[in-house]
């Protein structure tokens, strides 16, 4: 009868349990509340150190102390009672001699970068003083960049640093209100930090890369079991090219080429933060703009001329060149259509927003002097004034790498800056579109000083010059100039892509139907190898739609033909929204757009020494999800009482185990003494 008793009520427990409503929601899910839109500073390697940051594995929790002067500053470094804290700050106070003090203090142990405003700070930049001063001609002393004479002056240099702790990046509005209102609530009576609970916040972004792309690469390749683990990745992805005139295909030994290259790739401390307006973006649309003006301008000239062009957008070149120094690699070793000896000139497109309507020429060779004045007398065409750079050195370009392959190659640089950049936030999350004063005129008309007049008339100049040149000055210029159908909307549309919007009418024309383009401006963050880069697809696509051909064919009959006497790519993409496609049906379009490979040489070379400085070696951490939250962190004194009263619970709850395990027979129903023989 008592075994019947016990089995209905533990029946009666089970069955109420599981019919009582229950929120499955953790208690400790409930004291933590997450930070929105929060980007992270992440770790990177190169073949002999690491830089950037990491948290903890388990993340770094640290109380919130906003610093808004020195006082704060100073009461932190120095004074904080219940370290470790998470220092919060606005770009004014994120300078190099800031950051290091956190550094090299034992109560800071994360940093969280905040700034909501329209405004940006007079200057910051990342990026060192000399961006990429280990390589390129940097070897050369005629050429070595210093800190006393350095390109980026306003440098802070915070990306070439390693970092104990995490950096984070928050601009949500409702976010940093969020941190705001938890530290003023709790967190600014400072003589009570000891005796009061405290709002803190953790910041999760765990790196597994150490050391330096060496180990990284050793550890990730090391087959140890079934499941290999990565470390790390090379940075890289793929650099574009295209021809005015395609080639053929018999290989031309008397052709020549003049290559006109821009940079692809921006780069800031914060994961997908590269908004790159002034580096690269206006370099990229001047050459997409001049690729389109040019080839409009020959598009019935079929003759082969002894000269041709080749646009080159080059990819990860703020790592040490990776995308050059792989081409020209490849070049060297017969792995490219075009050997390097083939190269005519090399004409470089870097950061453009001439101030006073000045343009100047970083010009490496005399042989270029012909050309030079060519782009003079045409700069005066379009009220713009191209000016020799007195600058002693040549600055931080892609044609640095060419020019180690061939100290013969003549080369110059376009730029807005003469012996130090004019851009005070290279390489950073400020270099937007409010940077270089661009405001989307959506087809309306566009004021003569504009950055979209402006980056028109130096497509239109080097345009027109390249055409005297393919032609050796012998070329119908009013016939050719009447062909272009080209304008200054082109530039309009190609910043609106690139700054504001991939869902706008360029890069929604040159992708395949159905595709929906993102609202976002594309990253211009080279990435890894192991992913392809989005900006780099469309840029490559917008590239085929401005130069190329429609052509009347279906999807699929939208490919090579052995009609083809030259090297074409066939594209099936949306095309223009006209009165005869509405843009879903499809145009087949025909160009000589192509990729080739955008990773070092490092990675490809057996035994390759790490050290050696020769090729990019950079490599990037694989991580875990980015994490940030905040909570209320009990005061020391609670922890205290808290820990004691564990510590009597658990010596009272020995005791009340002992009292129950010794009256178990009393307390329990006890079957062991029944007679009933329970066995089948």
């Amino acid at each position: 009868m008592v075994i019947l008793k016990c089995k209905i009520l533990s029946l009666w427990t089970i069955s109420f349990l599981m019919l009582t409503p229950v929120n499955s929601e953790r208690t400790k899910d409930k004291m933590y509340e997450p930070i929105v839109g929060a980007v992270a500073c992440f770790r990177r390697l190169n073949g002999t150190h690491q830089f950037g940051c990491s948290s903890h594995r388990s993340g770094n929790v640290g109380v919130i102390h906003i610093v808004q002067g020195e006082e704060d500053l100073d009461w932190l470094l120095h004074d904080a009672p219940a370290e470790p804290y998470t220092a919060v700050i606005r770009p004014e106070m994120f300078t190099r001699k800031v950051m290091l003090q956190f550094k090299h203090s034992d109560n800071v142990n994360g940093v969280i970068l905040i700034h909501n405003s329209t405004s940006a700070p007079t200057n910051f930049t990342h990026e060192d003083t000399c961006p990429n001063r280990y390589s390129g001609l940097s070897s050369f002393k005629s050429q070595l960049c210093t800190d006393q004479s350095p390109w980026n002056p306003h440098g802070t240099g915070l990306m070439q640093v390693d970092w104990g702790f995490p950096i984070f990046y928050v601009k949500d509005p409702d976010s940093i209100q969020k941190i705001s209102d938890c530290f003023h609530k709790h967190n600014t009576k400072l003589e009570n930090h000891l005796i009061q609970s405290l709002c803190a916040i953790e910041t999760s972004a765990y790196m597994y890369a150490a050391v330096d792309s060496k180990t990284c690469i050793r550890r990730s390749t090391m087959v140890t079991n079934f499941n290999p683990v990565r470390f790390c990745d090379p940075l890289g992805d793929r650099n574009v090219w295209s021809t005015l005139f395609p080639l053929s295909r018999e290989p031309q030994e008397n052709a020549s080429y003049i290559v006109v290259a821009a940079q692809m790739d921006a780069a800031s401390m914060f994961d997908g933060v590269t908004p790159g307006a002034r580096s690269p973006v206006t370099g990229i649309v001047t050459l997409l703009t001049t690729a389109s003006i040019l080839s409009s301008m020959f598009k019935n000239h079929t003759e082969l001329h002894s000269k041709n062009v080749l646009f080159l957008l080059l990819n990860g070149e703020a790592y040490d060149y990776v995308g050059s120094s792989r081409l020209a690699w490849d070049m060297v070793r017969k792995a490219f259509p075009i050997s390097h000896d083939q190269l005519f000139a090399f004409i470089e497109l870097g950061q453009l927003k001439p101030s006073s309507r000045k343009v100047y020429i970083h010009k490496y060779s005399e042989k270029l002097k012909n050309f030079v004045e060519i782009m003079k007398k045409e700069g005066e065409k379009v009220n713009l004034e191209f000016v020799e750079s007195i600058a002693a050195t040549f600055p931080p370009a892609s044609f640095q790498i060419f020019s180690k392959h061939n100290k013969e190659l003549p080369g110059v640089i376009f730029a807005d800056f003469d012996t130090q950049f004019s851009n005070n936030y290279y390489h950073s999350i400020f270099d937007t579109a409010a940077a270089i004063n661009y405001k989307y005129a959506n087809g309306s008309e566009l004021k003569n000083d504009s950055i979209q007049m402006q980056l028109f008339n130096i497509s239109t100049a080097l345009a027109n010059s390249l055409a005297i040149a393919i032609a050796n000055g012998s070329i119908n210029r009013s016939g050719m100039e009447g062909n272009s159908n080209i304008t200054a909307a082109v530039v309009d549309e190609l910043l609106h892509c690139y700054l504001e919007s991939s869902d706008c009418p360029i890069f929604r024309a040159a992708t395949s139907p159905g595709r929906r383009a993102s609202s976002s401006p594309p990253a211009l963050y080279v990435g890894v190898s192991v992913w392809q880069n989005v900006a780099t697809t469309l840029t490559a696509q917008a590239l085929a739609y401005l130069t190329g051909d429609a052509l009347n064919r279906s999807e699929v009959e939208c490919h090579p033909s052995s009609e083809d006497d030259f090297l074409y790519q066939y594209l099936w993409i949306k095309g223009p929204v006209t009165s005869s496609n509405n843009s879903e049906q499809g145009v087949c379009y025909r160009s000589t757009y192509n990729y080739t490979i955008a990773v070092s040489p490092a990675f490809e070379i057996e035994d390759y020494d790490w050290a050696s400085g020769v090729y990019s070696t950079w490599t990037e951490s694989i991580w875990r999800e980015f994490s940030v939250r905040i909570f209320l962190r009990p005061s020391r004194q609670h922890e205290i009482a808290t820990l004691s009263a564990g510590i009597v619970v658990l010596v009272v709850s020995f005791i009340v185990v002992h009292f129950t395990t010794s009256r178990s027979n009393t307390l329990f129903c006890n079957t062991a003494g029944s007679n009933t023989d329970t066995r089948l």
